[in-house]
């Protein structure tokens, strides 16, 4: 038992650092859910949860793959905020174009979106809801 306390100290790796993705993605997954499709069945949350934890997981296995705390940190820190930005960026899209797109093509077309509707992209970012999206 000693040597199983010793392999999570040694890794830095605590119940904070393997819960901290997959909770971080299901909640964005259900908020993502709730203000773009206005509600949330059982069959839903199942996948939602069911991919939270796995890919919550995955995310989990990179943040721990050091052994040293700070480049596990600094891991966290930009999946965390790579996480954050593709969700805000889908939600802005579904929110400007009313259809879901999947996530390579909201990257590849973002240069001909910023440049051709940067205002429409600010009035939605100042909007209530847009603001309110942001916040969470």
């Amino acid at each position: 038992m000693n040597k199983i306390i010793d392999i999570f100290k040694d890794k830095a790796l605590n119940i904070y650092t393997l819960l901290l993705l997959p909770i971080t993605i299901l909640y964005y997954e259900i908020l993502f859910n709730i203000m773009t499709v206005r509600s949330l069945s059982i069959s839903a949350t199942l996948y939602i949860i069911l991919f939270s934890i796995s890919s919550g997981l995955v995310g989990t296995i990179l943040i721990t793959l050091f052994n040293k705390k700070l480049i596990n940190q600094i891991i966290a820190g930009v999946l965390l905020a790579a996480t954050a930005f593709v969700f805000g960026l889908e939600y802005f899209v579904y929110k400007f174009f009313k259809i879901f797109y999947d996530v390579k093509t909201v990257v590849g077309g973002a240069s001909d979106v910023v440049s051709g509707f940067g205002g429409e992209i600010i009035s939605l970012l100042t909007a209530p809801s847009g603001a309110f999206a942001v916040i969470l």
